[in-house]
């Protein structure tokens, strides 16, 4: 497995973005840029995700990948979702994100730094326990012009878009939130988490 952009969508790769485990994960079947968005989950789903800790924006709020075959597997509770970071921005705020990157936000990736903990926290004040995102395009592989062409928008194949799922009120820089996992087949077994892979933002996430 490599970060290469896999010949097809149904061959594993290793590396997703900075935010996610690699080396002892495999995806596939990533959506692209030229994907529509994810469909939502409904509420009170339990869904396949990754955490990785280490990260300074989720002091009041834990960020996932909703990523089928991770084998943790979170319950969503009352959710919202939004095809990207801008939308929720609007919905709670009543504006925009701030520009921060504009090749980003040429690419259709709002990241939305300065709105995310304020939205976040409205959406918690209103009684969502989570948000969903649907289409976030922040990955990147090594495509037909490599990585920094793919980073360029040169080869929107390569421009991946996995969904996000947040947690509301729960502190998301701990490797293991303080908030109820589960594993196994319709997450009918218990979790125990503890550290176990690593991405390259920090330690990530497993079920014992």
């Amino acid at each position: 497995m490599s970060d290469t952009c896999p010949r097809r969508r149904d061959l594993p790769f290793k590396r997703l973005n900075w935010h996610a485990p690699f080396s002892n994960a495999a995806y596939v079947n990533i959506r692209s840029a030229l994907d529509g968005p994810a469909a939502p989950a409904a509420n009170g789903s339990w869904v396949e995700v990754t955490h990785c800790g280490g990260s300074k924006f989720e002091e009041s709020s834990a960020w996932f990948y909703a990523l089928r075959g991770s084998g943790i597997s979170l319950n969503l509770g009352k959710t919202l979702a939004f095809e990207n970071h801008q939308d929720a921005s609007i919905y709670f705020l009543g504006r925009p994100c701030r520009p921060l990157f504009s090749n980003n936000e040429k690419m259709g990736v709002f990241q939305c730094n300065d709105e995310i903990p304020v939205f976040v926290t409205a959406a918690a004040k209103a009684g969502w326990d989570s948000l969903q995102f649907t289409r976030h395009c922040d990955a990147f592989c090594d495509g037909t012009a490599g990585i920094h062409g793919a980073l360029r928008g040169q080869t929107p194949e390569s421009q991946l878009c996995p969904a996000e799922v947040v947690l509301t009120g729960v502190a998301g820089a701990p490797t293991c939130p303080t908030v109820a996992l589960r594993r196994g087949l319709g997450a009918a077994e218990p979790c125990q988490c503890k550290r176990g892979g690593r991405s390259q933002r920090g330690a990530c996430a497993v079920c014992r």
